[in-house]
């Protein structure tokens, strides 16, 4: 009234009814700021705490306050506003960090793709791989595939290569069901939930779907789903068995499979060979670490050389001489005692023409 009509005090209290008094009185209640700011803190770090629960925390910490006022400041915070969220259990829910794989049907990982046919139709794509072989376990298309339809899918696949520990999943609703849930549980099988917004916890299903899409969706054009199916079918035999894979050193998923298969009943142990320079199991990463290393100097390329000749004998036969068999002689001497065996002699080997090129740059 008075910044808008420009009139004493006075003027203005008599038109409110109001005593001069209250106009001029000062508050003398204490200064709540910080323990506001503590109620709001422990609210936050505890979303699922009341008031009362609050009050204890407090106490706990030394404050010297009474449930009422807790309660006011609660209620100013607006904390009492928060919704119940709803609470799901899972039976079948994989807990802490799974561990790679390193023999077949260990670990699966599955997702869905989607696209749609000449006339318009969408239809969906289940797809499963193994995450140590990369190979193709399962591409079921339908119009509509539910966590029951899920199910049957993978009791199929089963039959024929047994059940995985875990399967690696996103968060859709197909997923995340009950009847998936309670399919999972029953056969034993574990469940890992990628984290919400981070489609990278599962790159390989990623990186299939990518190859997928570019090499047969984007290739083809679909009228009916007979159709999809039968072209699906001819891609993913051609994807397992004739198709070179990168990170399996171009070797296909089933001569992977096969060749690893055997060196684990000889040995008795899953032979995984990661090149310690990159921390994978590619041939093609070793080279490239090849490449880069005389920026480190040549002792640092006489180290990876030693550790690609390693890896290229394991691709072979899994044996250490399968190394030197591939080798011939060379110009340039290279102690491979390290690679090949301690205690051998030191012998020098060339380059294969599948790495030379690589290992001359």
């Amino acid at each position: 009234m008075r910044e808008r009509f420009k009139v004493s005090v006075r003027r203005s209290c008599d038109l409110a009814l109001l005593r001069r008094s209250v106009w001029y009185a000062k508050s003398q209640a204490r200064d709540q700021s910080a323990l506001r700011q503590r109620i709001r803190d422990i609210a936050m770090s505890r979303p699922r705490f009341g008031y009362l629960r609050v009050l204890v925390m407090l106490k706990r910490e030394g404050w010297a306050v009474g449930k009422k006022r807790v309660y006011r400041l609660y209620r100013l915070e607006g904390l009492q506003l928060r919704m119940k969220v709803r609470r799901r259990k899972r039976i079948a829910l994989l807990r802490g960090k799974v561990a790679p794989a390193t023999a077949a049907n260990q670990h699966w990982s599955m997702d869905f793709v989607h696209d749609q046919m000449h006339d318009g139709r969408k239809f969906r794509i289940l797809t499963v791989i193994d995450q140590w072989s990369r190979e193709s376990v399962s591409l079921e298309a339908n119009f509509r595939l539910t966590g029951r339809c899920v199910g049957l899918v993978l009791d199929q696949a089963a039959r024929q290569r047994g059940w995985p520990r875990a399967i690696t999943v996103d968060n859709g609703t197909e997923f995340t069901s009950k009847a998936l849930d309670d399919w999972a549980y029953r056969r034993g099988v574990k469940l890992d939930y990628t984290r919400p917004g981070k489609p990278t916890d599962n790159g390989l299903i990623e990186s299939f779907n990518g190859r997928l899409r570019d090499e047969f969706l984007n290739v083809n054009e679909f009228i009916t789903m007979h159709d999809v199916r039968e072209k699906l079918q001819a891609w993913q035999d051609d994807y397992n068995h004739h198709r070179p894979h990168g990170s399996l050193g171009h070797l296909t998923p089933s001569e992977f499979a096969t060749m690893r298969s055997g060196q684990t009943q000889r040995s008795g142990q899953p032979l995984v060979q990661n090149c310690p320079a990159s921390g994978g199991t590619s041939m093609d990463r070793c080279l490239h670490e090849l490449r880069v290393a005389p920026r480190h100097g040549e002792r640092s390329r006489r180290r990876l050389s030693h550790r690609l000749l390693h890896v290229a004998g394991v691709l072979a036969n899994g044996s250490r001489e399968a190394a030197a068999s591939q080798f011939g002689p060379c110009r340039h001497r290279t102690d491979l005692s390290g690679a090949l065996g301690a205690g051998r002699p030191q012998e020098c080997y060339a380059w294969p023409p599948a790495l030379g090129k690589a290992a001359r740059e």
